[in-house]
């Protein structure tokens, strides 16, 4: 999960996030990539573009997260973009509206 978990009502991330500084879920999250990868483990970084700051289900209801594009870039795609680095081999896309990026459900 690389998603930064920034939204305490958040009813679906909780602790499967490595947390909530962008930082520290980018440095876990290629450390992750990387321990998969040495063990032979094809790993996928999920929820893209960022599931870590809705308040509602994605599996009950499409979230729409109305952050604006620097936000996006400054936190939410930041563990995507270090997962990227560390060679991971898919990303899976949440079932997510961004307004900012996207107005077509992925």
């Amino acid at each position: 999960v690389a998603d930064v978990n920034v939204n305490p009502e958040n009813p679906i991330i909780g602790v499967r996030s490595f947390g909530d500084d962008p930082q520290t879920v980018s440095r876990l999250c290629a450390a992750a990539v990387e321990g998969y990868l040495a063990s032979g483990i094809a790993p996928c970084a999920k929820h893209f573009p960022g599931h870590g700051d809705t308040d509602t289900d994605s599996h009950l209801t499409l979230p729409v997260v109305e952050l604006d594009r620097a936000r996006i870039d400054a936190v939410e795609l930041v563990p995507f973009r270090e997962a990227i680095s560390a060679n991971v081999g898919a990303i899976m896309a949440g079932h997510l509206v961004y307004p900012a990026l996207d107005s077509t459900p992925a």
